[in-house]
């Protein structure tokens, strides 16, 4: 095969080999810039050779302007790119009836055709409508693969109802790379919002709003009945213990022999009706308290526990009223 070389470019002469045509502005700008890719290459600056052949061939192609081209990419360690422009190469060189360009691009052809990359892009069963890109360039999947230049590229797979795929892969000469695309399903807007809602907690909720109730608390009416009660109880238990003072004074002044004074039994006597109805209230009052708790207790149903609330309590001993703190109704 053709070795870039000197004799190479004097070989090539010009960008078709053959005859030209009349010069005009465009083939002698075209000339110009093969010309400059020449002594690019000859110095070994492959990469901005590539440019000036690509302006080259896009003002106007031909089969030796295509094989430099060629030339010039597979230098660069454009691979890929340098097969598709030998293939060109030959394709045009066999048009135009140039035997010489046709046999120097298929030799060519042939000798980098097993140093070309190849990626092979596996999509998941079952997805349709994916389409994918490579490097920005939407590309036909194949079980052969694509061919690429070696390096880094990025793949990205779109699918319907599916968050995209997006992914770097190197490929190297002579490699065939697969990439396994995985993709995962994208909720939709009334899916997430059903999602979102089901993942907050909906213990005692009413349609109706004057009927909800915090969950981690008792009901309105527990609320109500409970400080009832709790005023109930602290007003019964004060009553009794002024009665039981009272009744406690009346009895110090009065012995088996009689009263010191004749208002005393009356006064003891007041005293006791006092402590009486100071336990009635009482009573009312713890009835309303625990009936409050019961009421907090079936409501709560299968609500989540949550660490013990304090509560208020009332006692009354031979001490007299006495207030505790205790856990959760």
């Amino acid at each position: 095969m053709w070795s870039f070389s000197v004799a190479t470019l004097v070989w090539l002469g010009a960008p078709d080999g053959r005859a030209q045509p009349q010069p005009t502005a465009g083939e002698a700008q075209r000339t110009a810039l093969f010309e400059e890719g020449l002594h690019l290459a000859e110095a070994g600056r492959w990469a901005e050779a590539v440019e000036r052949f690509q302006r080259v061939v896009a003002i106007r192609s031909a089969p030796r302007a295509r094989f430099t081209l060629g030339q010039a990419e597979e230098k660069s360690g454009r691979l890929a790119s340098a097969k598709a422009s030998y293939a060109l190469s030959l394709e045009e060189a066999r048009q135009t009836g140039d035997e010489e360009a046709a046999g120097a691009a298929g030799a060519a052809l042939a000798a980098i055709e097993r140093r070309v990359p190849r990626l092979v892009v596996q999509l998941p069963p079952g997805v349709a409508g994916a389409q994918t890109s490579v490097d920005g360039r939407h590309v036909e999947l194949s079980d052969q693969g694509m061919e690429l230049d070696p390096g880094e590229h990025r793949v990205v797979v779109r699918a319907p109802g599916h968050k995209p795929f997006d992914q770097a892969v190197a490929t190297s000469e002579g490699r065939t790379t697969e990439l396994r695309v995985q993709l995962e399903p994208e909720l939709k807007a009334a899916e997430k919002a059903s999602s979102a809602e089901a993942a907050v907690p909906r213990a005692n909720v009413s349609d109706d709003p004057g009927l909800n109730e915090d969950p981690w608390g008792p009901p309105a009416g527990a609320w109500i009945l409970g400080t009832a009660g709790l005023a109930a109880t602290a007003g019964g238990a004060v009553l009794y213990v002024i009665g039981q003072g009272a009744y406690d004074e009346a009895a110090a002044a009065c012995s088996e022999a009689g009263c010191a004074a004749p208002g005393n039994a009356d006064d003891g006597n007041a005293a006791r009706g006092q402590m009486i109805a100071g336990d009635v209230v009482l009573g009312v009052g713890l009835g309303a308290l625990a009936g409050a708790a019961v009421w907090w207790a079936v409501s709560a149903g299968q609500a989540p526990t949550e660490p013990a609330r304090p509560r208020l309590g009332l006692a009354v001993n031979s001490n007299g009223l006495a207030v505790t703190v205790g856990g959760q109704l």
